[in-house]
């Protein structure tokens, strides 16, 4: 039980599991010395992301650490190994793409489910990998600036790994969901 938990809104872990899928993000805040100085530089409230994967009604985070670089995880293991507890806040968003009407939302999950594995295929096992200018420029990191000038099939192919939130950036725009 923390401290604060009557401030704060809790998600069960099972309608997270009911409404978790794939494009929703992980938000999390770490308690270490390199997650705290790491939101000091960034100035933000967060220290690192990842990208739910739904496959076959089991649920996977997909992120990018220093220590294993581009991974899927089981979210079972997330909660079997009580991971949670390195974080003082994990934050779930669900991924809402804005002008789908009702008929097509099917259809567009099924677009996103096939680019999103297909981007998983292309980029697991890459490296972390993080240049200067991720922290010392506002325009997040070297890789996602590259995503946001459309060079994604040279992001993608070239043998440079990703921050944390250059992959899910260029998770977001493989699904063409991100231009």
């Amino acid at each position: 039980i923390r401290s604060n938990f009557y401030k704060q809104f809790y998600m069960s872990e099972v309608e997270f599991q009911y409404k978790a899928k794939t494009g929703d993000v992980l938000i999390f805040r770490g308690y270490d010395c390199y997650s705290k100085l790491q939101r000091c530089l960034t100035r933000s409230q967060y220290d690192h992301v990842g990208i739910v994967i739904k496959s076959n009604g089991v649920l996977f985070v997909y992120d990018a650490t220093m220590v294993e670089g581009c991974k899927r995880k089981l979210w079972r293991d997330f909660v079997l190994y009580a991971w949670y507890l390195m974080y003082e806040k994990v934050v779930f968003r669900e991924l809402c793409v804005v002008g789908v009407s009702k008929e097509k939302k099917e259809e567009t999950e099924q677009i996103v489910n096939k680019k999103c594995e297909e981007f998983y295929l292309q980029t697991c096992g890459r490296d972390y990998y993080m240049h200067c200018s991720s922290i010392a420029c506002d325009n997040n990191s070297t890789a996602s600036s590259s995503v946001r000038n459309g060079r994604k099939e040279t992001l993608i192919k070239s043998n440079k790994g990703f921050t944390c939130s250059a992959l899910v950036s260029a998770a977001y725009y493989h699904m063409g969901i991100l231009n």
